[in-house]
């Protein structure tokens, strides 16, 4: 703590050094150039983090946005890709996009068997996506992404106590264009765009948008097809319809379609004696590193979502302006995942793998019905923001409407002597199975208002609330099955005509109502100077517990998260707006943070794992020193732990009862722990240089790279599910025409070939001692990219 008032105290002293050298030289320095008055300074683009069009330098909080254009430099394709170039924000990959998370300061909601709301709110095109796994999708079109860091339960309402990404795609414009994007990598990855917009009649704009994207797969598989690659399609269409001068109403439709084998387990350390040197016979190739996998069963994920939007936008005077954002979306997600990790099992229409060493866990495949989520929702939003004479007011009314169905089958032959601990049963194999089906409902309905006020000509107050009713409703049937193979089991078809020995059956229903809110001054010396002080409160929804360990439904929908955060900040711009400094030292407490246990590796179980408690401080700078050359740099020291008295989880099979922090029943108390998912120190950097040739073309020399601290992935704090501190080196070099227009860039990715794994878990006696997930930049590769603009 002490660590922590020692960097605060200096951060303090920078802010109010540079505040007085700001001022100073404000009063001395030329009026903005036009370039800085349109907003195109470094690190100053016009963003909407307020719910009104304000410039990054205004803005009373924490914000780091990226334009569409410095996405594609930057050759960021995916949504995943995002951590690389931001250092706010986190990603911890999961064996489905639906198991994924996003991580702001340190709060991380990890899904592995659904019924968790995100922690950090996602919202594409005014709309917030119910569930994190939407954000894993293919980047197409995009005017701009906003990273809001901190509770925004105001303006954006639940789900965001950690922070908001805000995803912006490109409107329709009232003028013919086109553009089309090509991509080709040295190991086989191909990536089309195309855009076309044009003016279909009087007053009527369109926009349509198309991608393809192809990864051949990358990780040899010793016992079936390779794994590790990736197909998706989709596209977006877009109608703007200019009523009137004063109103316009945006239509849009997307669709997106993925089919991807990148949630393969790697196991890393086989399991503990006496199935280790069993494991290491019949797996063949693991450790750490090692990208060979050896299984019979394809592990894959597909996924449709398609959405529809309708935008209006009205001025109801020179002051007044009318916002109504109606949104339904719609996702089905489809995984089967080889859960044992290795070569014997039991497959449709094939039957048993062979076996001949009697390993005695073989995973059943269902094709497609393994885990299985449905969901669909329908929102409504309509918000009036008023502006005049030093006073902004923004408020309004949400309305949200989810329905979610989910089923999941956990089906294996076990032989008799290791799932009864009975040497006689060796050899004798037994169907194990449970099947979940959940349905969960969700009915969300909140109002807000938020008024910045302008005391004086350089003082602004703001505050605002915000009132949340949430109503949510679990139906979980939960059916064991556990019978002799023998007669009741068929190997073809994969089905099993034994009862259940066991059902859990409940409906569980919990009411909510919350106020969240804000309140803060904002000091503007200058117009090239902003220091603010915020409290903020923000609200996530209950979590609905349907995974396998629920057990009765006076447990199983979780208390909601409460966030509570106080920050201060400056943002400052010298030079003309060459050079942008925005710092912000905060300290956040999240009560009753929900977490996802993993037991053993297959036994999911959700919990509220005491409070967050998160303390530390974001640096962005950005700079054009000289003409053609742009530099930025981001630091983050985001110190995130769990607090409170009896907050025990089980240890880690590295501990040994009784030993250090693992207490002689085998658990330990969490309190003081690192949170998961969130490495404490993060730097993100870029330095890009433009050199013209000639009078029509530029070279430009782009170099960037990230790094980060060591990170726990899991609850259970074992040193195995620890991945070490990291560095992502990536460079690129372009040839284009002055104008943008054309560009053939040349770049290589991890050029360093540094390999890292973007999960970590252990289950001991199961999978492996240690296993874990990798992602799509794992290792060096390179690739040309064309970009054409008309």
């Amino acid at each position: 703590m002490q660590q922590f008032h020692k960097r605060g105290a200096q951060l303090a002293v920078l802010m109010l050094s540079t505040a007085y050298c700001g001022v100073a030289h404000a009063q001395d320095a030329a009026p903005q150039t036009a370039q800085a008055q349109d907003g195109q300074a470094a690190g100053d683009i016009i963003v909407t983090a307020q719910r009104r069009e304000q410039r990054l330098s205004q803005v009373p909080l924490s914000v780091q946005a990226q334009t569409g254009e410095a996405l594609t430099k930057a050759g960021v394709t995916d949504s995943r890709a995002l951590e690389q170039i931001t250092p706010a924000l986190n990603f911890t990959a999961g064996y489905s996009p639906t198991t994924s998370s996003l991580v702001i300061r340190g709060a991380a909601s990890l899904a592995n068997e659904g019924g968790i709301q995100p922690s950090v709110g996602v919202v594409v095109d005014g709309v917030p996506v119910a569930r994190q796994g939407e954000f894993v999708s293919d980047l197409a079109d995009i005017d701009r992404i906003e990273v809001l860091s901190g509770p925004q339960g105001t303006l954006f309402g639940k789900n965001s106590t950690a922070g908001v990404v805000n995803i912006i795609s490109t409107r329709p414009k009232r003028t013919l264009g086109a553009s089309i994007e090509l991509t080709g990598t040295s190991d086989e990855e191909v990536i089309a765009k195309g855009m076309v917009n044009a003016p279909v009649a009087n007053g009527i704009s369109a926009r349509l948008v198309g991608y393809y994207h192809y990864i051949d797969p990358m990780i040899k598989n010793l016992a079936g097809p390779d794994l590790h690659g990736q197909k998706s399609y989709g596209g977006q269409a877009k109608l703007l319809f200019d009523l009137s001068d004063d109103v316009n109403l945006l239509l849009s439709a997307s669709y997106n379609h993925s089919y991807s084998t990148f949630g393969n387990n790697f196991v890393i350390t086989p399991n503990s004696e006496p199935l280790g040197t069993l494991q290491r016979a019949v797996f063949g190739p693991m450790g750490w590193g090692v990208d060979v996998v050896n299984q019979d069963t394809v592990s894959y994920n597909k996924n449709r979502l398609y959405s529809l939007t309708a935008e209006l936008n009205a001025d109801l005077s020179d002051d007044l302006h009318l916002v109504s954002i109606t949104g339904y979306r719609n996702s089905n997600n489809k995984t089967e995942i080889d859960v044992d990790g290795g070569p014997v099992g039991v497959n449709p229409g094939r039957g048993y793998s062979p076996n001949p060493l009697g390993y005695p866990i073989q995973y059943v495949a269902t094709n497609d019905d393994h885990q299985v989520e449905v969901y669909k929702y329908f929102s409504q939003e309509v918000r009036l923001a008023y502006s005049k004479s030093g006073l902004d007011i923004v408020g309004g009314v949400y309305y949200q409407n989810y329905d979610e169905t989910r089923q999941l089958l956990l089906p294996f032959i076990l032989d008799g002597a290791f799932a009864l601990q009975n040497p006689a049963l060796a050899g004798v194999p037994f169907f194990s199975n449970d099947i979940l089906h959940t349905r969960l409902s969700d009915d969300t309905i909140a109002a807000f208002g938020d008024v910045t006020y302008a005391v004086t000509s350089t003082i602004n107050v703001f505050g605002g609330l915000r009132f949340t009713n949430e109503k949510l409703k679990l139906n979980y049937d939960h059916d064991i099955f556990f019978n002799p193979a023998t007669g009741f089991f068929n190997p073809i078809t994969v089905t099993n005509t034994a009862p259940p020995v066991g059902n859990i059956n409940f409906v569980s229903k919990r009411t909510d109502n919350n106020l969240s809110g804000r309140i803060g001054i904002q000091w503007k010396p200058r117009p090239n100077l902003n220091y603010y002080a915020s409290f903020n409160r923000g609200y996530k929804g209950s979590a609905a517990n349907q995974g396998r360990a629920a057990n009765d439904a006076a447990t199983a929908l979780l208390k909601p998260e409460i966030a509570d955060a106080f920050e201060i900040g400056a943002k400052q711009r010298f030079f003309d707006g060459a050079v942008s400094l925005d710092v912000a030292i905060y300290k956040q407490k999240i009560k009753n943070i929900q977490q996802t246990s993993i037991i053993g590796g297959v036994t999911v179980d959700l919990i509220n794992a005491g409070a967050l408690s998160i303390k530390g401080f974001e640096a962005n700078l950005t700079a054009r020193p000289i003409e053609g050359l742009a530099l930025s740099a981001g630091l983050v020291y985001n110190d995130a732990h769990y607090s409170g008295k009896n907050i025990s989880f089980l240890c880690g099979p590295s501990a040994t009862p009784g030993v250090g922090r693992c207490r002689a029943d085998g658990t330990q108390d969490l309190n003081g722990q690192q949170a998961i998912g969130s490495p404490k120190w993060k730097v993100v950097t870029s330095a890009s240089y433009d050199i013209p040739v000639g009078s029509d073309l530029k070279v430009n020399l782009r170099v960037a790279y990230n790094w980060r601290s060591s990170i726990q992935y899991q609850l259970q704090e074992d040193p195995l599910t620890r991945q070490p501190s990291y560095g992502i080196l990536d460079a690129s070099v372009a040839l284009g025409t002055m104008d943008d227009r054309v560009q053939l860039t040349l770049f290589g990715k991890n050029l360093t070939d540094k390999f890292y794994y973007s999960n970590l878990n252990t289950a001991d006696f199961f999978i492996g001692r240690q296993f874990g997930n990798i992602g799509r930049d794992y290792k060096r590769y390179g690739g040309l990219r064309l970009t054409y603009k008309m």
